[in-house]
């Protein structure tokens, strides 16, 4: 008691440029094949829970953002490990490591249409836990190039030949999934086929 202690935390020097590092793990997808780098009868592994993974195919070409809900009865009961491990492996990811699970599994994304994104799974809290740390994919281009329009009739059901619909314009999307500015002014329609 009373004695002086050092202690220096430190980091292989491959790292030591890095601007970002996240704790995450184990390794779930190796090569295209189940790789789970975790005994597979640890408590953590066999418990079924809501996961979270992040993974890439081969080329690297794409990112996959996984999550599975878990604990909610009727709902989603979750996976193990394993489970998961299969479960992503099943999608086609190359490589994926699993992250933070339980309570912090969230899923947030930008629905077509939508300016500001929303949680898309059910965390299993019932509620958005506070993290600590995510990962995000961001597009930050746009363009002016309409990609994916969504239009319906003002009013359901059958329109008799030579009447006249209104039409409620939803959004128009650029090629980034931004949406643009655009009313049903802008939008020329044609008609094809026997209607």
């Amino acid at each position: 008691v009373g004695d002086p202690i050092t202690l220096t935390v430190d980091i292989e020097d491959q790292w030591k440029n890095t601007d970002f590092i996240m704790a995450s793990g184990p390794k779930l997808v190796d090569g295209g094949k189940v790789d789970l780098e975790i005994n597979s009868n640890s408590t953590r592994a066999r418990e079924i829970t809501s996961r979270t993974a992040v993974g890439i195919n081969e080329d690297g070409s794409k990112v996959y953002f996984i999550t599975v809900d878990g604990k909610q009865s009727g709902y989603s009961e979750g996976m193990s490990l394993t489970q998961f491990a299969e479960y992503v492996q099943s999608l086609g990811v190359y490589k994926a490591i699993n992250l933070d699970g339980g309570g912090s599994t969230t899923m947030v994304a930008r629905q077509y249409g939508d300016e500001y994104p929303t949680v898309v799974n059910k965390p299993s809290n019932g509620y958005e836990r506070k993290v600590i740390n995510g990962l995000y994919a961001i597009v930050t281009s746009e363009s002016n190039q309409a990609k994916k329009i969504s239009i319906e009739l003002n009013e359901q059901g059958k329109i008799l030949a030579g009447a006249s619909v209104d039409l409620d314009l939803n959004y128009v999307l650029d090629e980034f999934y931004h949406p643009m500015d655009v009313t049903i002014d802008e939008v020329d329609f044609s008609v094809e086929g026997n209607v």
